[in-house]
């Protein structure tokens, strides 16, 4: 008598739903059209969601069928249209935005120095104190450094066009660029306005907004 012997399942490698759109580059109309019916479907854990499973390998066979091919051919020359023309869209954006800040007019206030420090070293205790920072002051007796950068970005907020030229960058796209414009024209007046802070503005550009700004 012959005895039955159980033969091994094969195990079917799957893929999910998600994968096959954002990995694999498929869209829910190429689903639709040519694997309908999912391989099985499980419960996402935690919910009753039911979770779309395809067999990887029918998905390879139907990735190698030359009617799909011409199908999917479609579609990438569909995304690579669109990315193009959202690519020129922010190009043409980035320079209108830019052209605004080349055309605002940087002028910087004359203040005499005495009273430009010490006006500096205020805006500077008067912000400290709105952070809830109480430890420490500044005073007409610190260091030369560190009076220099507070006094350029008294300057930068309070007598130069810089915070309205902000305001125009706000959420705007090609904001980075414009800004790295608007830095660079506002700095360059300051110097020329102020030599003694030349410098300083020379800094500010070098290593940017992070190690010096104060005040944002």
């Amino acid at each position: 008598m012959a005895v039955s012997q159980n033969k091994p399942v094969k195990k079917v490698e799957t893929i999910h739903q998600a994968d096959l759109l954002s990995v694999r580059g498929w869209t829910k109309k190429l689903i639709e059209d040519f694997y309908p019916i999912p391989f099985a479907r499980k419960k996402r854990y935690g919910s009753s969601v039911l979770i779309k499973l395809f067999s990887l390998e029918e998905v390879v066979k139907i990735e190698n069928d030359p009617l799909f091919k011409a199908r999917f051919d479609i579609v990438l020359k569909q995304r690579e249209n669109r990315k193009n023309g959202s690519q020129k869209a922010i190009g043409t954006k980035t320079k209108k935005i830019v052209e605004l800040i080349e055309s605002i007019n940087i002028s910087v206030i004359s203040v005499k120095q005495k009273d430009l420090v010490a006006d500096a070293v205020d805006s500077y205790n008067e912000f400290q104190l709105d952070r809830g920072n109480y430890n420490g002051t500044a005073t007409l007796k610190c260091d030369k450094e560190f009076l220099d950068r507070i006094v350029v970005n008294y300057i930068r907020h309070n007598l130069t066009e810089y915070d309205e030229g902000l305001d125009l960058l706000y959420k705007r796209v090609g904001q980075q660029k414009a800004y790295q414009l608007l830095r660079e024209k506002v700095f360059s007046a300051i110097a020329k306005a102020y030599p003694n802070y030349k410098n300083e503005c020379s800094k500010r550009l070098l290593y940017g907004r992070e190690e010096f700004e104060e005040n944002d």
